[in-house]
């Protein structure tokens, strides 16, 4: 998955690309605000569970096969 850092600061718009697992109404790891395509927060308690980071760049074309690169990247 990708988690962007939404903080102000110097940071804002950092972006990690990671494999994790999200828990609803709490649960081990970090508070994490889900957003819809569209910037829509949606409602409840999220927090997210980070097994291991992947490469900051990732081999593929972008826009093209965002998901099928990451998950490459998650398989090795």
């Amino acid at each position: 998955m990708v988690l962007r850092d939404l903080r102000p600061g110097r940071g804002k718009y950092g972006l990690r690309h990671v494999v994790g697992v999200v828990h609803e109404d709490g649960g081990p790891g970090d508070k994490l605000l889900v957003r819809t395509v569209v910037g829509v927060a949606l409602p409840g308690a999220y927090t997210v569970e980070i097994l291991r980071d992947l490469p900051q760049e990732i081999a593929g074309t972008p826009y093209r096969d965002f998901y099928a690169a990451l998950q490459r990247a998650a398989e090795q």
